[in-house]
C-alpha cells in the first residue's frame, strides 16, 4: 500500500503543479492583454484630445488672422512657432506629433460648380484623356432630371446594361464619394482628382492657392507651374506677377483672395496611434454664431 501510494502522488503533484502553471500563464497573457489595450486607449485618447485641441486653435487663429493672397498672418503666434500660415495644402508642423494642412475653397474643384476645371484637371492626368469628357457628361446626367443622354454620359438604361443595382439619382451629388457610383468612372479618375475636390463651390476662383495638379490641369505648362510653385514656397509670388506669367487677368471670376471657406486636415501622432480630421470651415459671420462647420470627417 505505501508503495502504491507513493507511485500515485507523484503524478498527482505533477498534474497540480501544470494546472497552476497554466492558470498562471493565462494570468500573465491576460494581463499583458489588459496593459497593452489601456496603453492603445491612453494613445488614442491623447491623440484624440490633440486633435480637437489643434482644431479649436485652427478655429481661432482662422477668424483673429489677417489674409494675404494665399495665406493668413497670425496675430497670436507664439514665440518659435511661425506667424504665417499657407492656404494651399503644403503641410505645416505644429510639433509634438501634430501637422496641419489648410486649403482655401477658391483654389479647389467643387463638382457641383467647376466641371469644366475638373475636366482640365483630369485631361492633364489620365492615362486616357478622353475618360475626362466622359466623367463631366456622366456627371450632368446623373444629376438632371431628364433621361435626356449626353453625348459622352449615362443615363438609366446604361447603368441597366452595367448591370448595376442602381441608377442615376436625377438630383445633385450628396457627398464627394458619390463620383464613385458614376458609371465608367475608374478608381483611378476619383483618386487623380479627389485631393482637390470640395464639395461646396462658387464665387470667385484664386490662382494662387491652387495646387500643383490644378495649375498643370489650367495651364498646361509643367515649367510655368513649377516656376510658380517655387515663388510662392519662397513668399515671392504675387498677384501682379502671376497675372504677367500666365496671362490670367483678375476679374469677377478671379480675386487673389481667399474665400473664407477653408478646408482643414489635422494629424495628430501619439506614439503608435494616429488620428485624423477632416472639416471645412467657413470663417464668414453668422447671425448667432462667428463661424459654421460645413463638412465634417473623421
Amino acid at each position: 500500500m505505501k508503495l502504491d501510494q507513493k507511485g500515485f502522488a507523484l503524478p498527482l503533484i505533477l498534474g497540480i503543479a501544470l494546472i497552476i502553471i497554466v492558470i498562471s500563464g493565462s494570468i500573465v497573457v491576460g494581463t499583458r492583454q489588459k496593459l497593452k489595450t489601456a496603453w492603445g486607449v491612453k494613445n488614442r485618447s491623447f491623440a484624440y484630445v490633440a486633435t480637437y485641441s489643434t482644431l479649436n486653435k485652427v478655429i481661432f487663429n482662422l477668424l483673429t488672422s489677417t489674409p494675404t493672397e494665399y495665406g493668413i498672418n497670425l496675430q497670436t503666434a507664439v514665440e518659435g512657432e511661425a506667424t504665417w500660415w499657407n492656404l494651399y495644402g503644403d503641410p505645416i508642423d505644429l510639433g509634438n506629433g501634430v501637422t496641419i494642412s489648410l486649403r482655401d475653397r477658391a483654389g479647389m474643384i467643387s463638382p457641383l460648380f467647376d466641371k469644366q476645371l475638373m475636366q482640365s484637371v483630369l485631361t492633364a492626368y489620365l492615362s486616357d484623356p478622353n475618360q475626362a469628357p466622359s466623367l463631366v457628361d456622366t456627371l450632368d446626367d446623373w444629376q438632371d432630371r431628364d433621361d435626356f443622354k449626353r453625348l459622352n454620359g449615362a443615363e438609366s438604361w446604361d447603368y441597366r446594361l452595367e448591370s448595376l443595382a442602381y441608377e442615376p439619382r436625377n438630383f445633385y451629388i450628396q457627398t464627394l464619394e458619390e463620383l464613385k457610383l458614376l458609371k465608367d468612372v475608374s478608381s483611378e479618375s476619383y483618386d487623380q482628382i479627389k485631393d482637390d475636390l470640395i464639395y461646396w463651390g462658387g464665387g470667385h476662383k484664386n490662382y494662387l492657392t491652387m495646387s500643383r495638379k490644378t495649375l498643370q490641369g489650367l495651364l498646361g505648362n509643367d515649367d510655368l507651374v513649377e516656376n510658380l510653385i517655387e515663388m510662392r514656397k519662397l513668399g515671392q509670388l504675387n498677384s501682379t506677377d502671376f497675372e504677367a506669367m500666365t496671362g490670367l487677368i483678375t476679374s469677377e471670376t478671379y480675386l487673389p483672395m481667399p474665400s473664407g471657406w477653408i478646408k482643414v486636415e489635422i494629424t495628430a501622432k501619439h506614439e503608435d496611434t494616429v488620428d485624423h480630421l477632416e472639416t471645412v470651415i467657413s470663417t464668414q459671420q453668422y447671425i448667432d454664431k462667428p463661424f459654421l462647420v460645413t463638412e465634417w470627417k473623421r
